[in-house]
């Protein structure tokens, strides 16, 4: 039976416009095999598929384009047997005498059902059919002439979805492609559907019952419903029990097809007017159009979905702000809530971890600026443990969190990454850490964030180890894993690059066991220093409260969505933007002066923190975002000897306190005069108080650096 796939577009065309981001998604072996097999096909890589456009000619698409198939499926079958039907009567009768008539018995071609045939050329003549896309059938001065099927199947399936202008066409050919290759179509539905956001997302109730119905019909020919339905006292009408749970009257069953009026009562429209579905030996499928939620009624929405948890394990129904949604069951409850800072730092209070409000809104802007961070400071002041309660927080699955003490003998990158087995080719060794399963896992899933925490990542040389990783996080190049000539199965022989929601916080401790990060390490992360004040130790030993992280196990996963796409989208523009490009110019001129200048990437990080603080933080002011960027991305990379650096801090030092009435080169040299309430009056005074201590270290032992014992 032909559907009336009106229904189905007006919807898909909702959701294309609700969906933002559409992840990119991992074709393994299975999926490059099924997608090779597609005539268009080229070449299929792990993120991108090359689409042959002409005999030499090609272009090369991104793998959400699978997604974007995955989620018209039902559209473009519905539409493709459509211009099926309509083909052969163009071959069997011709153009100009089916232009001519509107009526397909007039045709003399029966072998339709009725309700096929009152819609089977409705494409041609309805611009609602053909979704307002070009006509099928070109009159040239009495001459007609029917456009190429997959011109006009394009046409109509891009009507439904947004993409670029350059690359539309090359879609919706390989979604037509895809659509005469069923067994193809199928299974890449049945791999990738858990990647969708949602699959039915509706206002109205009853339309909503309606689409997940028609879906299910198109997922299984709505196997398991029918094997449930039971007959009411009037035949017309049938019931769907399970157990106790029971949807009375759901369907209406004819074998003729029914008019509006047949299936009006009391003045009122009480089934669709659209059969879904046409069961051999019984007739044309209604749906009911009278539902409601949590109401106990007859056809309620939540008995819907107690049978459907029953029946169909892999699906789920949420009523979510006003809307139903239908999602694969092991996708998070889609709450598309904002992130918001402050209900973080309020959950970490209800777990008893108790930070300075500056310092965890300096831990979550810096995660969204660049995605490694680097926590520094005295042992024991919490910095593996924020890191920790934020990745429990803001995860709704404890496979997106890896926590990896560093080893003492880390000497290269096999402790992250494993390695190839030398006496078995076609074996690939998984590192014990279980950071590259972490990895692959993030690329497959990447509207959720996966965090990968390294403790005490400098017991190590962390150029050593870190090496492959520090490259990619700055030119997003590919990690080669292994030649890929040997036949490893289960890991790809590169991966192309590090997932954008891939979230690095190494924790740092100085002492004699040891090693001090280089300027490249530093230059590529944001730097966190904790400490503890005199009154912190006070308040907590007079209430010491045992740490529940488990308060705060997904409950920021809601955010989680929003969280990723600050991270990964461009900054929102800072409002102070004139101002702070001045400071920097400022800053810049006189470090330059004393040989410590910064670079293009340093700005850059520097501008796109501030516009992601002045979103994420509330009431921060200019001086709040430029104090925090100095001390996590200048202060970090001074390092050596009083000969070396003691000039710089003194320029600094100037340039964080201009007020000062003597330059810091004369007000350093009584460290014990620079009171809390001199350092409080300071431009910037938690750079400042850094660079005080900085200073007191360069006189007393000779040397300096950012990270202290």
């Amino acid at each position: 039976m032909l559907k009336d796939y009106r229904i189905i577009a007006k919807s898909l065309k909702k959701d294309f416009l609700v969906i933002e981001n559409w992840p990119d998604i991992y074709l393994d072996k299975e999926a490059k095999s099924l997608l090779k097999s597609i005539t268009l096909v080229k070449e299929v890589n792990d993120y991108s598929l090359k689409i042959v456009t002409g005999s030499e000619n090609h272009v090369i698409i991104p793998s959400q384009y699978v997604l974007y198939a995955v989620k018209v499926k039902e559209l473009a079958l519905s539409i493709k047997e459509h211009l099926e039907v309509i083909d052969k009567a163009k071959d069997e009768i011709g153009a100009e005498r089916i232009f001519k008539t509107s009526n397909v018995d007039d045709l003399n071609f029966n072998a339709l059902d009725d309700f096929s045939n009152s819609i089977a050329l409705k494409p041609i003549f309805d611009e609602e059919y053909n979704l307002n896309a070009k006509s099928f059938v070109n009159n040239n001065k009495g001459k007609y002439t029917f456009r190429a099927l997959s011109d006009f199947f394009t046409s109509i399936i891009l009507q439904v979805i947004n993409v670029p202008n350059a690359s539309s066409s090359i879609l919706g050919y390989f979604i037509f492609e895809l659509s005469k290759n069923n067994e193809v179509y199928e299974a890449l539905e049945k791999k990738y559907i858990e990647k969708l956001e949602f699959i039915v997302n509706e206002k109205n109730i009853n339309r909503f019952a309606q689409n997940v119905l028609t879906f299910l019909d198109n997922w299984d020919g709505l196997e398991k419903i029918l094997e449930l339905m039971e007959i009411n006292t009037d035949e017309s009408y049938y019931s769907v029990k399970y157990n106790e749970s029971k949807l009375t009257s759901i369907f209406r069953i004819s074998e003729e097809v029914l008019s509006s009026a047949d299936l009006m009562r009391g003045g009122k429209e009480r089934y669709f007017n659209s059969p879904i579905k046409q069961i051999p030996g019984k007739g044309y499928l209604y749906v009911s159009t009278e539902w409601t939620n949590e109401k106990g009624s007859r056809l309620d929405l939540q008995t819907f979905k107690d049978i459907l948890d029953k029946i169909y394990g892999e699906f789920k129904i949420e009523a979510i702000n006003g809307n139903y949604l239908l999602i694969p069951s092991n996708k998070r409850k889609i709450l598309r809530n904002k992130f918001e800072t402050k209900v973080f730092k309020h959950d970490l209070k209800v777990a008893n971890l108790i930070y300075e409000d500056t310092i965890v809104e300096q831990f979550v802007n810096s995660l969204c600026t660049k995605p490694f961070l680097i926590l520094t400071g005295l042992s024991g002041s919490g910095k593996t443990k924020l890191a920790q309660a934020f990745s429990e927080w803001i995860i709704d699955n404890e496979n997106q969190i890896k926590i990896v003490p560093v080893g003492a003998d880390w000497n290269n990158r096999e402790p992250l990454l494993g390695y190839p087995n030398a006496l078995n080719p076609e074996e690939y060794v998984f590192p014990d850490s279980g950071v590259l399963q972490l990895i692959l896992h993030a690329k497959e899933n990447l509207d959720r964030p996966y965090i990968l925490i390294l403790d005490e990542m400098n017991l190590s040389h962390v150029e050593r180890y870190f090496a492959d990783f520090l490259s990619a996080i700055e030119s997003r190049k590919e990690i080669i894993l292994h030649s890929g000539n040997n036949g490893v199965k289960n890991v790809p022989a590169a991966i192309d690059e590090l997932p954008k929601n891939l979230f690095i916080i190494g924790t740092v401790n100085i002492d004699e066991t040891t090693y001090m990060f280089s300027p490249k390490v530093l230059d590529r992360a944001n730097v966190i220093e904790f400490r503890v004040s005199k009154d912190e130790l006070a308040t907590f030993l007079r209430n010491p409260l045992n740490i529940e992280l488990d308060m705060l196990s997904g409950k920021g996963a809601g955010m989680a969505n929003d969280f990723i796409n600050t991270a990964i989208n461009e900054a929102p523009f800072y409002s102070e933007q004139e101002k702070i490009s001045g400071e920097l110019l400022h800053f810049f001129e006189e470090l330059k002066g004393v040989g410590a200048e910064f670079g293009y990437r340093t700005a850059f990080e520097i501008q796109r923190f501030a516009g992601i603080s002045e979103k994420l933080s509330e009431n921060w002011a200019f001086e709040n975002v430029m104090d925090a960027a100095i001390i996590q991305k200048l202060l970090p990379k001074l390092h050596g000897s009083r000969r070396k650096l003691e000039k710089v801090l003194f320029k600094l030092g100037d340039l964080c306190y201009p007020d000062t009435e003597k330059g810091c080169e004369e007000l350093f040299k009584k460290h014990e005069a620079i009171s809390i309430d001199v350092i409080s009056k300071a431009k910037y005074p938690i750079s400042f108080e850094k660079i005080v201590r900085m200073h007191k270290g360069l006189v007393d032992n000779g040397f300096t650096s950012f990270a202290e014992a």
